[in-house]
């Protein structure tokens, strides 16, 4: 979306972003930890429902807004957190859409040259192969204007006898197998398809499928304590402790 709202009005887009990955709440960026505002929030559904949200700090926003979209059905457009340079300085991932450029160039090299699509995106990524196996069974519920859930991974190959358990709201959060902990949140927890490396969110996970899960470092700015009481595993509900994905 920004790419097409940049080419339409012919503004530059800025090679960088407020997580490095993905969260599913408003609050929830290192713009907040900067003490950027969200507000004020512009928000509209395809049916042309407008709203704009001003709220006392990131995450009132994040309630409010969460609010409106379960009214507007649960998919909405924003353009939020307006900030100067230097804010954006103190508040951004540099880099972060070159990255992602790279991670989708490396993967289509692979593709095309007949490489393994799964080495390829660790290379790129500086990420770990965690498991291998297929998609047993997967819990989801829409709850707050959240796709929450677990998925169950029956290991193949080398991991044949193991399971995986993920867990999700919108994004993978906490993966663990026979109970110890393999990743976690702020670190990235990627599932692709075992042949092709194409990604598969939490939504298109289903029975069947099989799966390589990626455990991927965080930027190092979530690694910190502020950082981590605001995006960590226990901010989710997860009683575990945060350990960094090479450890």
């Amino acid at each position: 979306i920004p790419f097409s709202a940049a080419a339409a009005l012919g503004l530059p887009l800025v090679d960088a972003d407020t997580m490095g990955r993905a969260f599913p709440e408003i609050q929830m960026t290192l713009a907040t930890l900067a003490g950027v505002p969200a507000c004020p929030i512009a928000m509209t559904d395809e049916k042309g429902n407008a709203v704009v949200v001003s709220a006392v700090d990131n995450h009132w926003a994040e309630r409010f807004v969460r609010s409106a979209l379960t009214e507007m059905g649960g998919a909405a457009f924003l353009a939020l957190m307006p900030m100067t340079g230097a804010q954006l300085r103190r508040a951004a991932v540099r880099g972060s859409i070159s990255q992602a450029w790279r991670t989708g160039q490396a993967w289509l090299d692979a593709r095309a040259q007949h490489h393994n699509p799964i080495v390829e995106l660790r290379r790129v990524t500086g990420g770990f192969h965690l498991f291998s196996g297929k998609l047993s069974d997967v819990q989801r519920t829409m709850s707050g204007g959240f796709c929450r859930g677990h998925a169950q991974i029956d290991g193949l190959d080398g991991d044949s006898g193991r399971s995986v358990r993920l867990h999700f709201q919108n994004e993978f959060l906490l993966a663990e197998s026979q109970g110890e902990v393999l990743a976690s949140t702020p670190d990235l927890i990627v599932t692709v398809d075992l042949e092709t490396g194409e990604p598969i969110t939490a939504e298109q996970a289903r029975f069947g499928l099989r799966v390589a899960v990626l455990g991927i470092p965080c930027v190092a700015d979530w690694r910190t304590p502020a950082a981590l009481a605001l995006v960590g595993p226990g901010r989710f509900g997860y009683a575990v402790d945060y350990r960094p994905i090479e450890q």
